[in-house]
């Protein structure tokens, strides 16, 4: 702890345990429920978050 103490901030430490320890949760869940990944089709992950909520279409030169 005095490691992170010299180079966090308190609420830093606190942020990085949370983050950590939902990591941890969500592989836990997803281990125990057997859950595959999703497939993506490449080209609508291209297009994503813009046709999902509407925003101007990307430029993919």
């Amino acid at each position: 702890m005095a490691r992170l103490r010299r180079h966090l901030s308190p609420r830093q430490i606190v942020e990085l345990l949370i983050v950590t320890g939902v990591y941890t949760m969500i592989g836990r869940i997803t281990t125990a429920l057997a859950l595959a990944p999703d497939t993506v089709n490449p080209e609508s992950a291209r297009n994503w978050p813009h046709d999902l909520y509407g925003f101007p279409e990307p430029d993919h030169r």
